[in-house]
């Protein structure tokens, strides 16, 4: 599962240390234990990865249907 959301998860987990880290880094440093930070940070990332992919999948399936036509 995590192999297939990876792209994503790549890309989220960059908001917690841009710009807005003073924002973000403190909810993923919320649990303070090394281990619960890594699997919150995860599950956040997952969340946010898995919202994006059903708003995206759409479009992806309307780019393939103009740019690949079926041949009759």
């Amino acid at each position: 599962m995590i192999g297939k959301y990876s792209l994503g998860l790549w890309l989220v987990h960059s908001v917690f240390f841009n710009s807005c880290r003073e924002y973000t880094l403190p909810i993923l440093l919320l649990p303070k234990n090394p281990v619960l930070v890594l699997l919150w940070g995860l599950a956040i990332c997952f969340a946010v990865t898995f919202v994006m992919m059903i708003l995206i999948r759409p479009l992806l399936r309307l780019k393939n249907k103009w740019l690949f036509p079926e041949k009759p």
